[in-house]
């Protein structure tokens, strides 16, 4: 599959969207703390990674750590590959991550 192939793209964007918005089985979670809203919504999607900074801190956090990439809406597209490494810094720096809705 070639990303110049439209539709190839837009089955890839499309199925992203749909699991991007809706908890995904394959979604990751680091800790959530009840009194307050996690910085980060993450989830795995295979082939392709989606973080979605809530918080001004977690997006300046990203601006300053993540070099910039692609992006669906307000999630940040990730390959695999460098995924962990992301989540590693959002636990060393201590921010909250869960699985499920972006908004």
């Amino acid at each position: 599959m070639s990303y110049s192939d439209s539709n190839s793209t837009r089955r890839i964007a499309e199925m992203i969207a749909a699991c991007a918005w809706e908890p995904c089985s394959h979604s990751i979670a680091l800790r959530l703390e009840a009194d307050s809203p996690p910085d980060f919504v993450v989830q795995d999607h295979g082939t392709i990674w989606t973080f979605y900074p809530r918080s001004k801190v977690g997006q300046a956090w990203w601006a300053e750590n993540v070099e910039d990439g692609p992006c669906l809406g307000r999630n940040h597209c990730v390959e695999p590959h460098y995924a962990q490494d992301i989540l590693d810094g959002l636990q060393r720096d201590g921010f909250t991550a869960v699985s499920g809705r972006s908004q």
